[in-house]
């Protein structure tokens, strides 16, 4: 729990505030391809003890994996999220996320629709730092396009969030792993996110994503 003065940057997953965010992130992925992508969010906090929310996603994607396509939409989320517990020592946050088919080309989307049910434990450590666990797992719903395969994936997320010594620089440390039924593959990533907070409406940020091997 925040006290009293603390700026909201985002990093923490209990707090449920509005916000609308724009977000650039470029990937050197693996075998040379690459990806780029420009998210738009909003998030709409539900009820008067903000308890809930509802938040609103579209990634508009670059990406090299089948040649150069130019910049297109990727698939539309919506995502459910429910403050199940909050004490001075932890939080737990529910999510549903609804990933609906609406990609214009193979490799911005997942081929179908998706849902991906989620739970994160988020534990308040001492010195104000933050590690919260999310273990999430996705699983198409209808149909599926030609060619593609269905969605059957677990992801379990280590994200952490040290305190630094200004309030308004902020940085995540997202070690995760994934794990693919419908392969039997498993995927490793860490994604290091820096930022600075410019205003109480505005954020700075730049993220890397490290696949490993």
């Amino acid at each position: 729990i925040a006290a009293e003065g603390d700026i909201d940057n985002g990093t923490d997953p209990t707090k449920l505030s509005r916000n609308f965010q724009l977000r650039f992130e470029a990937l050197d992925l693996q075998d040379g391809f690459s990806n780029q992508t420009l998210y738009l969010r909003f998030t709409q906090p539900l009820g008067a003890a903000q308890k809930s929310s509802l938040e609103f996603k579209l990634p508009i994607i670059n990406s090299d994996v089948l040649g150069e396509t130019g910049f297109g939409a990727g698939d539309l989320i919506l995502k459910f999220s429910h403050l199940a517990a909050l004490t001075p020592k932890y939080g737990i946050l529910l999510t549903l996320e609804a990933a609906f088919n609406t990609a214009n080309q193979a490799d911005h989307g997942f081929g179908s629709d998706v849902l991906r049910p989620g739970i994160t434990y988020a534990r308040f450590l001492p010195g104000g730092n933050l590690f919260a666990p999310t273990l999430q797992h996705g699983f198409s719903v209808g149909d599926t396009d030609p060619g593609r395969s269905d969605v059957n994936i677990t992801v379990i997320d280590l994200y952490y969030v040290p305190k630094l010594e200004d309030p308004r620089n902020y940085m995540t440390i997202d070690p995760a792993v994934l794990y693919d039924w419908e392969r039997e593959k498993f995927s490793p990533s860490l994604a290091v996110t820096f930022g600075r907070v410019l205003s109480t409406d505005m954020s700075g940020t730049s993220r890397m994503l490290l696949p490993l091997p």
